[in-house]
């Protein structure tokens, strides 16, 4: 129950079952949800912080989702990662806009990418097109790679060819 893992993620004394969160969170019961995602707002541990996160990686975030709009702008990697891949699963026209402005930028297309994933529109492609393009090196080629690969499992689209050409 969420008691329980809330007492795990206050101890983060042994952080294997960190895996386990997404998979939590898919099958919680939105009360639970709900109680995740409030104290989640109210963390500022960045370790604690990045637990919260991962149980939305699944599951759409219950409520209002500004405290996640900064937290995908965080200074901090893994807690801006994290709320990356958690808002990736929120429908909504700040989430776009926001995937837009990452998507344009030199070293944040990769998120951009991410957060197209609930909010992706005909054409979309052809802006990670041309993120690929800006790409300057391996490691961010293969971020971009990652990105598109999540993008395809839920936008599977013949838009997609001059993408994986690309990155091919």
């Amino acid at each position: 129950d969420y008691s329980a893992l809330k007492n795990q993620i206050n101890q983060m004394s042994n952080t294997p079952w960190l895996a386990g969160l997404p998979g939590w969170g898919k099958t919680a019961s939105l009360a639970e949800l709900q109680a995740a995602a409030n104290d989640l707002l109210a963390e500022e541990d960045e370790r604690k912080l990045a637990a919260y996160l991962r149980i939305f990686w699944r599951r759409a975030f219950p409520t209002h989702i500004d405290g996640l709009l900064v937290l995908a702008n965080d200074g901090r990697k893994r807690v801006r990662y994290s709320a990356v891949t958690a808002l990736s699963n929120v429908h909504h026209p700040l989430v776009r806009e926001l995937a837009l402005t990452l998507l344009s930028s030199v070293d944040r297309s990769e998120d951009g990418i991410e957060l197209l994933c609930s909010n992706f529109e005909p054409g979309d492609f052809e802006l990670v097109e041309q993120a690929l393009l800006r790409s300057d090196n391996d490691d961010s080629s293969h971020g971009i790679g990652s990105s598109i690969r999540t993008l395809l499992e839920r936008h599977l689209s013949p838009e997609a060819e001059k993408s994986l050409l690309i990155l091919y």
